[in-house]
């Protein structure tokens, strides 16, 4: 039962957070085609924009979309030119996927959105205590 009280505790802080501090009335973001895109399709702008380019594989592997979906995705994305494709140089039949300049400027415009929440989460805390919630979402994320 504890557990379920803290995990209750846990969704309203975080949903408390997002409303509180996430840019969502932002004319630059709702008129933007960040508001057209699938949130498929914004995992793998965000995904590219994090860790640079990548293999088709390991996309669809690290956001667990099958292989089959990341391709249309991919193919959407090529087409409004956020992405592009070419072939691997180690492996001729796997294809790399970076993001276009285009693609760049709308991960700008995502991160945009977060940068209130960080910053406030941070500006609540000592310096110590920022190290520590670092850590810990660390870990949470590598779970």
């Amino acid at each position: 039962m504890q557990e379920i009280l803290k995990q209750e505790h846990l969704n309203q802080l975080i949903n408390t957070m997002i409303q509180k501090f996430l840019v969502t009335d932002n004319a630059e973001i709702i008129n933007s085609p960040l508001a057209k895109l699938s949130m498929q399709e914004l995992k793998i702008i965000v995904y590219l924009g994090t860790f640079g380019s990548d293999t088709m594989s390991s996309v669809a592997k690290n956001l667990g979309i099958p292989h089959s979906t990341l391709t249309n995705i991919a193919d959407r994305l090529e087409k409004q030119v956020y992405i592009g494709r070419k072939q691997s140089t180690q492996d001729r039949r796997s294809y790399m996927l970076f993001l276009t300049q285009s693609g760049k400027d709308l991960f700008s415009l995502e991160e945009k959105k977060y940068f209130p929440l960080s910053q406030a989460m941070l500006n609540a805390l000592t310096e110590s205590e920022q190290d520590i919630l670092i850590v810990l979402l660390s870990k949470i994320v590598q779970s």
